[in-house]
């Protein structure tokens, strides 16, 4: 049952990014996309219009699977498969592809170099002609999409030794790191120059951290306590397989769904929790203690409204305020 149920969502997964590139990249010519949702904030909010799109405008078959978003930049669409990185034009014609094993991790485009996390545990710093800048080693098993902020480049990597990493965006030096219990699967977003990131401590709460530039905690947002009397289990036997929503920031609050079917509110600047909303139960949801009845997906923010979608198959939108 838990191999079938991987494999669905894998080719869930891979639909989902083929119909993002196939049916959404011809208005796009005028925008760029440079990052998984956009930008720094992660608002995933963009101005340009999508009229008169009736459906499929080309498709590109790539080699292995595709369980990422594209980036696309000055007309060129930037994305990776378990088997390469690929540059196509915006008619799905591939520029070039260079063998890297990218599979999870959306890249991010920051001033004409491409930085990408790949499966086998390697961060990538590329020109726009596909060409190795430099390669930084940071573990295995890279999800997070990196973000770029400052000329910093912040990463969690790792499965077996979960790590936060700081690293100079144009050496590929390790300025910092931070040690956590679980494996990293969400991006960071910036604000004001502080750095956001989820973390899945265990298998009953996320932890919203904050850190400054210089990697020091400046507080952290804890959205559940360990009900008392509970023994946690030991990370081995932690399900902790599930995506964790990456936070949202925007006007000064940050945004990010966990488990129990919640969505959190938290202010930015003193991480004081400021409302949470609760989904609608679903039938088939388990209970939040298998990690499985969670909102996963990353809050969409703009004209303030948040926008998220829930595992009980609703997409909801909310004031961002209340």
């Amino acid at each position: 049952m838990e191999t079938e149920y991987r494999y669905a969502q894998g080719e869930i997964m891979k639909r989902i990014a083929l119909l993002i590139i196939c049916g959404l990249l011809m208005p796009i010519v005028t925008a760029d996309w440079q990052m998984f949702m956009h930008d720094e904030e992660h608002t995933g909010y963009s101005d340009t219009s999508m009229e008169n799109i009736t459906g499929e405008i080309w498709h590109t078959d790539l080699e292995g699977r595709v369980c990422s978003s594209p980036v696309i930049v000055d007309s060129t669409i930037y994305m990776g498969s378990e088997n390469y990185l690929y540059a196509l034009d915006l008619d799905g014609v591939v520029k070039w592809k260079k063998e890297i094993n990218v599979l999870w991790a959306s890249p991010t485009m920051h001033e004409g170099k491409i930085y990408v996390g790949t499966w086998d545990g390697h961060l990538f710093c590329l020109d726009t002609d596909g060409e190795i800048l430099w390669d930084q080693e940071v573990g295995k098993e890279i999800r997070s999409s990196p973000l770029v902020y400052r000329e910093r480049v912040f990463i969690g990597a790792d499965p077996l030794n979960p790590t936060f990493y700081c690293i100079d965006a144009n050496t590929g030096e390790i300025q910092w790191s931070y040690d956590v219990l679980s494996p990293i699967k969400t991006s960071a977003a910036a604000w004001n120059g502080r750095i956001y990131i989820v973390f899945q401590n265990d298998i009953y709460a996320d932890e919203l951290c904050c850190f400054d530039l210089d990697g020091t905690l400046i507080w952290t947002y804890k959205t559940v306590d360990v009900p008392e009397g509970v023994c946690v289990p030991e990370i081995s036997t932690r399900r902790t397989q599930f995506l964790t929503s990456s936070p949202t920031v925007y006007d000064g609050q940050i945004y990010f769904g966990a488990g129990e079917s919640t969505v959190h509110c938290a202010d930015a600047e003193s991480g004081e929790q400021v409302w949470t909303f609760t989904t609608k139960a679903s039938k088939w949801a388990k209970q939040y203690r298998t990690g499985e009845d969670r909102v996963v997906s990353t809050p969409g923010v703009m004209d303030g409204k948040v926008y998220f979608g829930s595992w009980n198959n609703t997409i909801y939108c909310l004031d961002a305020k209340t």
